[in-house]
């Protein structure tokens, strides 16, 4: 009998802590997946950046240098050496003019002055022996003297019909063709510098004072929404009545030839003389509402929503003025399902 109770005895002790076994393992699973459980999301790390507070205008994208090409003649073109639209250089002939009468009186011209010279130097021979009066001589000398200054003339006439590109640029669509009659006064086609553009915008009458010759001006353009430099380089003597604002010019670098005048521009006009500290963030970071805009900080495992105010922003990178401090971790992804205080976890961090 004692037997048969010390077995049921060991059995119950057994199956007790078989269940006491089982009970801790769900329980061990189930923190497991409690754990586990958070939102993935990447995040970022907020970095500082310095920035200038701008007063930001539009502007337009002008030419350095435009002329209109025309002809000092009344010419027929024997020829256009240029295709609408090409780059020149300083010098290029870009119209030839026809100048086979000019040839003609520089040839016949030629012929009396070889005679005006050679009586000039026999009268001069023969004054040396007072054969002839000295107003002899005087006269054949002016009368040489007048045909070389009218065969200059003439030259200059000949040159005139090489009507040249005056600098380095690109030249319009040519509105005259070979054959055609041009006049002076005629506009024939346009050139205008390249390789550097002027950048045109008015500065209102409360920043006048901070404008100096080789002050620097940021610039954005419709394809383009990297800040672009330009220099300034002069300002109008007054300030507009009707906008009581004043006329800016910059130089700008157009080396590769991107920008085109005429183009728009959004110009960025510093206003502080100091440059002040704020935090870049990517641009999918910022959550816009009715409200302003806010990120979600990656905090003790939670989502926390936070306001911040922005300066800046482009299509990648937003300017935070304030709301985060450097090294904050910001969330960068998952943002339309993860809401204030929700458990995330971190997926991966990125730069």
């Amino acid at each position: 009998m004692k037997t048969y109770l010390f077995k049921r005895t060991c059995l119950l002790l057994f199956t007790v802590a078989f269940f006491y076994s089982c009970s801790e393992k769900e329980k061990n699973n189930t923190t497991a997946s409690s754990d586990n459980s958070g939102l993935p999301v990447d995040i970022t790390i907020a970095k500082s950046d310095n920035y200038s507070q701008n007063e930001i205008v539009a502007g337009s994208i002008i030419a350095n240098r435009f002329v209109e090409i025309n002809s000092e003649l009344s010419k027929k073109i024997n020829s256009v050496n240029f295709k609408d639209g090409s780059t020149v250089k300083m010098g290029t002939v870009l119209y030839k003019l026809e100048d086979g009468d000019i040839k003609a009186k520089i040839q016949q011209l030629q012929a009396e002055l070889d005679l005006a010279s050679l009586n000039e130097q026999r009268l001069a021979s023969l004054l040396k022996t007072e054969s002839v009066r000295r107003e002899e001589h005087d006269i054949a000398v002016a009368k040489k003297n007048a045909l070389l200054a009218h065969k200059q003339l003439l030259q200059d006439e000949l040159s005139k019909t090489f009507i040249r590109a005056p600098f380095d640029g690109i030249v319009g669509i040519s509105k005259v063709f070979t054959g055609s009659y041009v006049t002076p006064g005629n506009s024939l086609t346009t050139i205008q510098e390249q390789r550097i553009l002027k950048l045109q915008f008015h500065v209102s009458e409360k920043y006048v004072t901070l404008l100096k010759p080789g002050m620097i001006v940021s610039f954005t353009t419709v394809d383009r929404n990297d800040k672009l430099k330009a220099t300034v380089v002069s300002t109008d003597v007054a300030l507009s009545n009707d906008t009581r604002s004043i006329l800016v010019h910059a130089l700008i670098s157009n080396t590769n030839g991107h920008l085109r005048p005429g183009m728009s521009a959004k110009v960025f006009f510093a206003t502080n003389k100091t440059d002040r500290i704020g935090f870049s963030v990517p641009t999918e970071a910022v959550v816009p509402s009715e409200k302003g805009y806010s990120v979600f900080l990656f905090s003790k495992g939670t989502a926390k929503l936070q306001p911040v105010e922005i300066i800046d922003r482009t299509d990648n990178d937003v300017l935070i003025k304030s709301g985060i401090k450097q090294g904050d971790s910001i969330l960068i992804s998952n943002l339309l399902r993860v809401s204030n205080g929700m458990p995330v976890q971190i997926a991966s961090i990125k730069q």
